[in-house]
């Protein structure tokens, strides 16, 4: 499936899975809240999540989409977006746009972001 076919499944989206690869290779799966702009997709973590650890040493990753087969997977590359980047507060932003009950008052989770959290770009690959 292409990126455009696949980015319009994402409008039905709440969450998807963005996968990271341990320091053994291995898989490891979180659901992720996001939004997408462009052909990337954009993540909010905690700075010390093992997802940073493990992206910092391979920035390769897969998006999946849907809870349950036939799971649409994608591949992309991934970089870090650190609070003090002029970039953070932009995503920051359109990240809670998409999701405002789930996250509270933006003044107030921005401050909780600029102190504990990273933002992730997923470039994705059209294959």
């Amino acid at each position: 499936m292409g990126i455009k076919k696949a980015l319009q499944l994402l409008e039905k989206q709440a969450e998807i899975w963005l996968v990271t690869y341990r320091l053994n290779g291995e898989k490891a799966k979180t659901p992720m809240w996001f939004f997408h702009e462009n052909n990337n997709l954009y993540f909010i973590t905690s700075k010390s999540s093992k997802k940073v650890k493990y992206l910092l040493r391979n920035s390769n990753v897969e998006v999946w989409i849907g809870d349950q087969p036939p799971l649409v997977k994608l591949q992309g590359t991934a970089r870090l977006i650190f609070p003090n980047s002029t970039l953070f507060r932009h995503y920051a932003e359109k990240l809670w746009r998409r999701h405002p009950t789930f996250y509270g008052p933006f003044e107030q989770r921005f401050k909780y972001w600029r102190e504990n959290a990273v933002i992730i770009e997923v470039q994705l690959i059209d294959e």
